[in-house]
This record gives structure tokens, sequence and C-alpha cells, in this order.
């Protein structure tokens, strides 16, 4: 029987894939020469996050927040 909370906990498992496929692309990005970059992406559950700004040069990515 499918329950709120399995359906919870798939939704987080998949959610966590995505934020750690985001990591990733943010670590890979730090491998570029130094730039401002904006980006904007959905998450699974169609949240938007964006990083507004992320400045290569310092290495340390700035979040905006979530809408």
């Amino acid at each position: 029987m499918i329950t709120r909370e399995l359906v919870k906990s798939e939704i987080d498992l998949v959610e966590e894939r995505y934020l750690e496929t985001l990591r990733n692309i943010i670590q890979q990005f730090q491998q570029l020469p130094a730039a401002m970059l904006s980006v904007s992406v959905r998450s699974p559950t169609n949240q938007a996050h964006h990083l507004e700004r992320l400045d290569l040069a310092s290495r340390s990515p700035t979040y905006a927040g979530s809408d």
C-alpha cells in the first residue's frame, strides 16, 4: 500500500540526488577560469533554485535562495 510517508520518502531521495548533482555541477564550474555566472535550475519538485552569483575567483558560491 502506498502511504503518504512512502511518497514523501521517495521525494526526499530524489531531492537529495538532485542536490548532489547540483553540487557536482558547481564543483565543475569551479574548475573553469574565473567568471561570474547566473544559474537558475528547477528541482524535481519544480521549486526554483537560483545561484544568483557564483564567484568562481573566490571559489565561494552565493545563493539567493528559493522562490
